[in-house]
């Protein structure tokens, strides 16, 4: 989707909102690819884009309640 803000375009993915509940990441850090250091595991977050692998996804999916399946929609 293409949205026009003054004279300049920006792009914007389709999203899919779900309902979810909160969940604690502390427990699922071991199992997170992304986490090189559990003391630290907010860098990633706070300095740069990363990519996470599907088995990260399913882990959040699982936390937050949310159907795996949903997210292949």
């Amino acid at each position: 989707m293409k949205f026009s803000m003054g004279g300049f375009v920006t792009y914007r993915r389709n999203l899919k909102f779900l309902r979810s509940k909160a969940a604690s990441n502390l427990p699922l850090l071991d199992d997170f690819e992304f986490v090189e250091n559990c003391n630290r595991w907010d860098c990633k977050f706070r300095f740069r884009l990363f990519t996470d692998c599907d088995t990260g996804m399913r882990l959040t999916a699982l936390a937050t309640g949310v159907g795996v399946l949903m997210l292949l929609f």
